[in-house]
């Protein structure tokens, strides 16, 4: 009697060993077979480095690393989740987030070739004839900032809304934040974009080629 009972003791002592040592013994055999299976290439150049939208400033911030170590000259962001916003410079000094053609008139400088105003558009900007192109105060929007984060080459890329419409052309970044390869500040650091109305404007208006619209389809 006493045997058996020390028997079933041991019985239920070997299950539990067993219940304890199968998911250790399971968990080695994993270890092993990934670090088998899975081979770490050594990274090598390409062309460009791809950051996938999510994951914080981890990946931002890893990509920037292998952009610093010249693995690529360039590099794309999925998704950035950017806005259309201005920013403060300094202190006491803040930015709106658009230009408007005023500001153009205003720096007409016909000894500067950059600052000459061709009189067209001085005449257009005098009539205030800026077809259906102007916001609804009756102004004429230029430029726009926004908190993408661009580098040299990004000139001529595409903004898009989150509807995917195309509302600007990236050209250049605001004074403060021509740092932003070395170092990213979200509060300063600006991409500036040309408006598409603006554009438009030019097309139609200033240079009259109307036409060209006839291949475009404008959301309003």
């Amino acid at each position: 009697m006493q045997k058996k009972a020390e028997n079933r003791k041991l019985g239920r002592l070997s299950c539990l060993v067993i219940f304890i040592l199968l998911p250790l013994l399971a968990l080695v055999i994993f270890v092993v077979m990934g670090a088998v299976l899975v081979i770490a290439d050594p990274l090598e150049k390409a062309d460009a480095i791809v950051v996938l939208s999510g994951g914080e400033e981890v990946r931002l911030q890893e990509a920037i690393s292998l952009y610093q170590e010249e693995y690529a000259e360039t590099i794309i962001l999925t998704e950035t989740g950017a806005k259309v916003e201005g920013y403060n410079a300094r202190d006491g000094v803040e930015y709106n987030y658009f230009t408007t053609l005023e500001g153009i008139i205003e720096k007409d400088n016909p000894q500067i070739y950059d600052y000459r105003v061709p009189e067209r558009m001085k005449e257009l900007f005098a009539r205030k004839d800026y077809g259906r192109y102007a916001q609804p105060n009756g102004t004429m929007p230029v430029c726009f900032t926004a908190s993408n984060h661009t580098t040299g080459g990004n000139s001529g890329s595409p903004v898009i809304d989150a509807n995917g419409y195309l509302i600007g052309i990236n050209f250049d970044r605001c004074w403060e934040g021509t740092m932003s390869d070395i170092m990213f500040d979200p509060e300063k650091c600006r991409n500036i974009a040309l408006d598409m109305r603006y554009m438009l404007f030019v097309i139609d208006k200033f240079a009259q080629a109307g036409y060209l619209l006839n291949e475009m389809k404008i959301i309003e």
